[in-house]
């Protein structure tokens, strides 16, 4: 299919140029965003985190949700010293860390809610972040709000 310069460069009858304006702005502000070293970083942490209550999120789809192709955020992120699955594990440990910490969910409904197929493979994970099982690190974190949270700790006494 052939079409002229002249028909390409014709103005559209149903064109607004409000809107236009407003779609040019917009685009502009998005690629200024993407651009910066430390708005991709953030952008995409931001991105995984937000997906990982739904699914295990993936490079592919990462790339889509901010309208990049695949290998421009893989060669963005290289450029940055950054890595998808770096930026991943660390939206992983910071779930389940505040998950371990913050709730009694079962280790397994945890591990499995961040995508880890066996709970082995979370337990191992845990124990690279902390250097101990997630539950022992779930107890350590207890005791700890337990202190903190305790009368004697702040100062003051139960008696009135």
């Amino acid at each position: 299919m052939l079409v002229t310069n002249a028909l390409l460069d014709a103005p559209l009858p149903q064109a607004d140029a409000q809107v236009a304006q407003m779609l040019h702005e917009y685009a502009r502000e998005r690629l200024a965003a993407l651009s910066a070293r430390t708005e991709l970083g953030q952008a995409l942490r931001a991105w995984i985190a937000a997906q990982l209550h739904a699914h295990l999120p993936t490079r592919a789809q990462a790339a889509r949700g901010l309208g990049l192709t695949e290998r421009t955020l893989a060669r963005r992120l290289q450029a940055q010293g950054l890595s998808f699955s770096g930026l991943l594990d660390e939206a992983r440990r910071e779930a389940a860390l505040q998950a371990l910490a913050h709730t009694q969910r079962p280790l397994a409904e945890i591990g499995q809610a961040l995508g880890y197929a066996e709970p082995s493979v979370f337990n191992r994970a845990v124990r690279r972040w902390t250097g101990s099982t997630p539950g022992a690190w779930r107890l350590a974190q207890q005791v700890t709000d337990d202190k903190v949270g305790s009368p004697a700790a702040q100062g003051g006494s139960s008696a009135m």
